[in-house]
Order: C-alpha cells, then sequence, then structure tokens
C-alpha cells in the first residue's frame, strides 16, 4: 500500500472493533504507514489495546497522534502501548517489539506516562 498518512481525526464513529478491523493493514510487510492521526476520538482503553495489538509487527509506523487527555485511555490502555514498544515477556517478544514508532499521543512528553 503506498497510503504514508491516515487522518481518522474528529470521527466519532471510530470503535474499538473499527480499530481492530484495520489490523491487516498495519500488520502487512507492504505497508507503508508513516502517521496515524486520531485527535479528538475517544479510543477509551479498549481502542487503545485495539491499536497496540493492531500495530505488532508493524516496521513503518513512525508517528500515531491522539490527545491523550481527552481519548479516555487509562492505565490499562497505556500499558498495552508499552508493551508494544518493548514486549519483554520473551527475548523474541523484545526483538518483535515496535522499534519505529517515535511519537504516541500528542507528542508531548508531558501527557504520556513516564514509559512511553
Amino acid at each position: 500500500s503506498n497510503l504514508q498518512n491516515l487522518y481518522l481525526s474528529d470521527n466519532d464513529q471510530i470503535t474499538a472493533a473499527g480499530i481492530r478491523s484495520m489490523s491487516p493493514l498495519f500488520q502487512s510487510e507492504s505497508c507503508s504507514l508513516k502517521c496515524i492521526m486520531l485527535d479528538s476520538i475517544n479510543l477509551g482503553d479498549e481502542g487503545a489495546i485495539a491499536l497496540a495489538d493492531g500495530l505488532r509487527g508493524n516496521k513503518s509506523l513512525s508517528r500515531l497522534f491522539f490527545d491523550p487527555t481527552s481519548a479516555g485511555v487509562t492505565d490499562v490502555g497505556w500499558s498495552a502501548f508499552s508493551k508494544l514498544l518493548c514486549d519483554t515477556s520473551s527475548i523474541n517478544n523484545t526483538y518483535l517489539s515496535n522499534h519505529t514508532l517515535e511519537v504516541i499521543g500528542d507528542g508531548s512528553s508531558d501527557a504520556n506516562p513516564p514509559d512511553i
């Protein structure tokens, strides 16, 4: 796919199930996505977990933008993102962790938990 930027901001119809249905795109070897914009979307923990699971193995995404203060993501959802970045449950999972993602949230380290 040649799609590099996916703008879904301000779309209150996006659900965790909808995000989960995009997983095959995110996990495809031909995925060229660099940026996903999800501003003004209430992801909640279920959406955050679906997104983190869907991005497992993604080798192209470097920026995932959403507003941490209004996205409804708690420690549970942030934990899923943390595991996406560095899954220490096994050597293989650490190797397969997402090493291209540079920004999660709004790009401000003040709004994200310390381990993100």
